[in-house]
């Protein structure tokens, strides 16, 4: 089953070519593609997931497995229409104790496997084709996990929120051939853990040499061992920095919990801090060697499409050869272009922190906009036809968006 849409390419994966910059050299956000999205109640900029592998793209939207079966969307490389995998959630013998309450959280995709992660359980469907797949493992994870991804040859899961359960920060490692959990660690909560009720706060990644956990209300990050144990700090190389604030929130989240008021008042009590204050609000695993922490700013920008909003900027850092990470570019700001601005690569629709990692070196956003839209010449344009859209039709229609970091002209 296929779907036909009209697409605007920019870029699509011709950066792979340059690649990350080296050190030293200016980097940039750019655009690698447009893409109209599929039109389906289940797509949508909030838990939708894609996933870019071998250059096709993957999108799973927000189901449930009530169904008996859920919908896979794939556009292959250098084609224009989507494919529709169908996934069947129930199978005899394997779905019998299935337990089919919670949201779905992430994906995984490979050669071999689909890897579907919902709350406390990993769907995995073994590929028998390049379009068809059969479920034939359920994980029970013990505890509920919102990621997942591979590092080294292992696959992972992990969680960072602030939750009823015992540890708060959870990996665990699994065998998608056998089925099981092989190893689990918790990990110490980070400073600035309360920052993580507002969503949303991606501050643990997975990759080949550890787990790092983002310190939220400072410009570092721990790494540690798969096993849980310290390694080094990773510095973001942000010197201006105040720590009042972290400070603030511990001492208000502490006298909250003491004195037992409701959820609502801390969080109506936090948010004024939160947003007045410099934190990172996002960490995300780029490629193997390579992490991005995004930082949000107590001052707004000031000007073009996102005046008004916080501003964001970007450290990237990066694994040397030999094992050790620096920081690449400490300050990559966010783009905020004027609405007269033409949409090209080098201008990218704004980041902000509203951005995923997609695999493959790509970070994706998923936008509001229909097909009309994608053919705008400018931002304030694309914006005007997606509002027009919004009031002239019942459904809605959604765009995805992949960026990579690549080289200045």
């Amino acid at each position: 089953m296929s779907s036909r849409f009209t697409w605007r390419v920019l870029l699509l994966f011709a950066v792979t070519s340059v690649g990350m910059a080296d050190a030293g050299a200016p980097v940039q956000w750019r655009m690698d593609a447009l893409v109209q999205l599929p039109i389906d109640r289940a797509i949508s900029n909030r838990g939708t997931v894609a996933r870019v592998y071998k250059s096709d793209i993957y999108v799973f939207g927000h189901q449930s497995l009530s169904q008996e079966t859920v919908r896979l969307y794939v556009l292959r490389s250098g084609r224009t229409t989507w494919d529709t995998l169908t996934l069947s959630t129930t199978v005899p013998g394997i779905t019998d104790d299935l337990d089919r309450r919670g949201q779905f959280a992430d994906l995984h995709v490979d050669s071999a496997r689909i890897v579907l992660l919902y709350w406390r359980k990993a769907l995995v469907y073994s590929r028998t084709t390049e379009d068809e797949a059969s479920l034939s493992r359920v994980i029970p994870l013990g505890s509920s996990y919102d990621q997942i991804g591979l590092a080294r040859t292992d696959c992972y899961v992990w969680m960072c929120a602030m939750t009823g359960q015992p540890s708060r920060v959870r990996v665990a490692r699994l065998n998608l051939a056998a089925g099981t959990v092989l190893s689990e660690v918790a990990l110490p909560d980070p400073p600035g853990m309360p920052y993580t009720y507002f969503y949303p706060r991606r501050v643990v990644q997975v990759v080949e040499d550890g787990i790092i956990v983002s310190e939220v209300a400072s410009p570092k990050a721990v790494r540690y061992s798969f096993d849980g144990w310290p390694i080094d700090t990773l510095d973001f190389g942000l010197s201006s920095w105040s720590s009042q604030a972290a400070q603030a929130v511990e001492r208000l989240v502490r006298d909250t919990v003491l004195a037992a008021l409701p959820v609502k008042v801390l969080l109506d009590s936090l948010r004024p801090i939160v947003y007045a204050a410099p934190n990172v609000r996002t960490l995300t695993r780029i490629d193997h060697r390579t992490i991005v922490a995004t930082i949000q700013w107590a001052d707004t920008n000031t000007r073009g499409l996102y005046s008004g909003v916080p501003r964001s900027s970007h450290s990237v850092l990066r694994r040397n050869v030999d094992g050790q990470w620096f920081v690449l570019c400490d300050s990559l700001p966010d783009s905020s272009p004027e609405l007269m601005s033409p949409i090209a690569d080098s201008i990218p629709y704004p980041l902000s922190y509203a951005y995923f990692p997609g695999g493959e070196g790509v970070v994706y956003r998923i936008l509001p906009f229909p097909e009309a839209a994608l053919r705008a010449a400018s931002f304030g344009e694309m914006r005007k036809v997606a509002d027009e859209y919004a009031i002239e039709n019942e459904e809605e229609a959604y765009s995805l968006v992949l960026y990579r970091i690549g080289q200045h002209d």
